[in-house]
């Protein structure tokens, strides 16, 4: 009988600190879910927006009625550029010529299935964090259209807009890269037929073009607020 009563009360205490370990779980989960949420509750458009999943930091600007990353979204673990990136549990990024500093300078490159996350649904979350979304084909042209004539002259760096499009360059299907300084490429979330939109600005020019490619292609992603 005491052999008994001792096994009793030790299953007792087991099940009383598992109770405790998964309340502690929970409670490390809500509070994980309620600093994403508050980070995006307490923002006001032109401040500084920290990413709570890495903890990098991104200056922001108000244009018009939309809220923009005044930055390349640079998130991921670097693969090389002569591999394609894959659908699997790691954020994978391209970064220009292989080198890890030209993505702090001018953000991670993205196929256009990675930054969508294997979706194809626009406007979708993709790569951005909680709270931002992937600009769809729509949503850039309500940004150019604030500008009535040379639109890419206001979005480049130093430009009046404050958006501060950097000429990050691409990455090509052949696995090269090509443009840095040159040429600024950014990916929308909307599809012409099976092809991405994207925007395309030139240091040399004033326009914003408006193209689509084939999906292997690497761009810049910008992220836009939720409304």
């Amino acid at each position: 009988m005491k052999i008994n009563r001792f096994l009793l009360l030790s299953f007792v205490v087991l099940l009383s600190v598992s109770a405790c370990e998964k309340t502690d779980d929970d409670n490390n989960d809500n509070n994980n879910n309620n600093n994403n949420n508050n980070n995006n509750n307490n923002f006001t458009c032109g401040s500084v927006f920290t990413d709570t999943r890495d903890n990098k930091q991104y200056n922001t600007v108000q244009i018009g009625t939309q809220c923009w990353f005044k930055q390349n979204i640079n998130i991921g673990t670097r693969i090389n550029l002569s591999t394609n990136q894959a659908n699997n549990s790691t954020i994978e990024k391209y970064c220009y010529d292989n080198q890890e500093s030209n993505c702090t300078t001018y953000g991670g490159i993205y196929q256009w299935d990675e930054m969508m996350q294997y979706v194809s649904t626009e406007g979708t979350v993709g790569i951005c964090p909680a709270g931002w979304h992937i600009p769809s084909d729509a949503e850039w042209t309500i940004l150019t259209n604030n500008y009535s004539s040379a639109a890419g002259t206001a979005l480049k760096q130093g430009g009046s807009s404050g958006f501060n499009a950097l000429m990050g360059g691409r990455r090509d299907p052949d696995g090269g890269s090509y443009q840095i300084s040159d040429g600024a490429y950014f990916y929308s979330s909307s599809l012409n037929a099976t092809n991405p939109w994207y925007r395309f600005i030139e240091s040399a020019g004033s326009d914003v073009g408006r193209f689509s490619s084939v999906k292997t292609y690497g761009y810049s992603v910008r992220c836009i607020k939720n409304v």
